[in-house]
């Protein structure tokens, strides 16, 4: 979702990730930002495997969306595809 949180994002910037379930933390540093109409855009575009998927179907992608967004914040918004490289390899 390319809301007014991540429209804050820059490159250069570092994003820490951190494992729910080990606590394992990952910082990386924002290489790219792609901005996108729609997730099923930004998924024909970067390809489905750079997102960590095998298989692809728009009925996918709406459905994932649509559990963490509504409809209008979806149209409002677009999609933010944040390119990473991980620091510290």
């Amino acid at each position: 979702m390319n809301d007014e949180k991540r429209r804050q994002l820059k490159l250069g910037d570092n994003i820490r990730f951190i494992n729910r379930e080990n606590g394992e933390e990952v910082i990386c540093k924002i290489v790219g930002l792609c901005r996108f109409q729609d997730i099923i855009t930004l998924a024909q575009t970067l390809g489905v495997a750079r997102l960590g998927y095998e298989k692809w179907t728009p009925e996918k992608y709406n459905e994932f969306m649509e559990q963490h967004y509504t409809k209008e914040e979806i149209i409002k918004y677009g999609a933010l595809g944040i390119v990473l490289g991980r620091l510290g390899v």
